[in-house]
């Protein structure tokens, strides 16, 4: 997706001396960060309410509209993220959103590379990530990097934007009638506290160190939804008896809830199964899906499973094996006709209860760190 960065690319010049940190504040300024799309606008502010540490942050505004997004991006000098170890920034959304940032490779011959989480309305976040959090965009309008790989010496810009603006155009398909919330109107996304290092030292733990999916140790959700859902992290004093995460919302006939999980910076070759401890308040009837990679298209061939969690908040371990997803009648066909582990690019937990026109009820699911063997 992320047209965003592309004009994010900055002039060449001398690199930064080796072990090197970058620490942004906004005390003095910008530091040379720019709005990217129509309407989109940034500034420091300084009115206490609205930062997290020191005197100022950095607003990015936008206005929602289809199609159309409002980025904050950070043109970066030739030799900037060359060895990058962690990047960290503090995040605060005037609405519950998923939040992605994007680094640019140089233009022409680069890709742009991602990383996303949830943030929750009206709170200070602080993420820790690492060059392996950050995973190849393959849409149709993203060009194509043909090493596949974040080479970080030709890393020239950065960017931040709510997700949630590509999701605009979802939940029409009466075939697949997703929950998206239609945010409308101008809103803010607030970063302060922006650091990133080279020098020597520990980086963030991540999918890349095991197998499980969801880390909530981290501080922060990996998961997102689209919509109608409020996400939390729990601890091991939740029904799971563990950390997770919980997601509450209400079951409606002919509105399925969604919430999902990149597997794109997972190395998933030759599992065969994945296996997770769920609860819910009242029974749940669930479609778990795994969508496989499709390069420059938005979505790829998707396979699904059936789960049934009885109500009562009681943890049930669900194992799910592979060979028994079938193929997902909405979805494109799958050219080799099989589900391919090593082809995953996201897995999705959709609650479909409401299908048989019961009546509405509130409900919260809570889902651990999902174990890929």
């Amino acid at each position: 997706m992320l047209l965003l960065v592309a004009t994010a690319l900055g002039q060449a010049c001398a690199p930064p001396p080796a072990g090197h940190t970058t620490h942004q504040t906004f005390e003095q300024g910008d530091e040379g960060w720019i709005p990217f799309g129509v309407g989109a606008q940034v500034e420091v502010i300084r009115d206490p309410a609205m930062v997290k540490s020191g005197s100022a942050a950095l607003a990015l505004h936008y206005t929602i509209n289809p199609g159309q997004y409002g980025s904050a991006v950070l043109p970066l000098d030739a030799g900037e993220m060359t060895g990058l170890r962690r990047l960290e920034l503090s995040v605060r959304t005037d609405h519950d959103a998923p939040i992605i940032v994007v680094l640019s490779e140089k233009q022409p011959g680069g890709g742009y590379y991602s990383s996303w989480f949830w943030c929750p309305k009206d709170r200070w976040l602080t993420v820790g990530l690492a060059p392996e959090d950050f995973v190849l965009d393959q849409g149709p309008s993203d060009p194509i990097d043909p090493n596949h790989r974040l080479d970080l010496e030709d890393v020239r810009g950065m960017g931040v934007t709510d997700l949630g603006q590509a999701f605009q155009m979802l939940g029409t398909d009466p075939k697949y009638p997703l929950v998206v919330d239609k945010v409308s109107g101008t809103h803010t996304i607030l970063l302060d506290d922006i650091s990133w290092s080279t020098a020597p030292g520990p980086a963030p733990a991540g999918p890349w160190t095991d197998k499980r999916i969801g880390h909530p140790e981290r501080g922060f959700i990996t998961w997102i939804a689209l919509g109608g859902t409020e996400l939390g992290l729990v601890d091991a004093s939740s029904p799971l008896g563990q950390s997770g995460f919980s997601a509450a919302y209400t079951q409606t006939f002919g509105r399925y809830i969604a919430i999902s999980h990149s597997l794109l910076d997972h190395d998933l070759r030759g599992i065969e199964r994945m296996t997770v401890a769920l609860a819910s308040q009242h029974e749940a009837r669930l479609m778990v899906y795994l969508e496989e990679q499709k390069p420059g298209s938005v979505s790829g061939p998707r396979y699904s499973h059936p789960v049934t969690v009885t109500g009562g908040s009681k943890p049930v371990s669900i194992d799910l094996i592979l060979s028994s997803f079938q193929p997902d009648a909405t979805s494109i066909p799958d050219p080799d006709g099989k589900l391919d582990a090593d082809q995953l690019k996201s897995i999705s937990i959709v609650d479909i209860t409401a299908a048989d026109s019961r009546p509405s009820s509130e409900n919260v699911l809570w889902v651990s760190p999902i174990t890929a063997r």
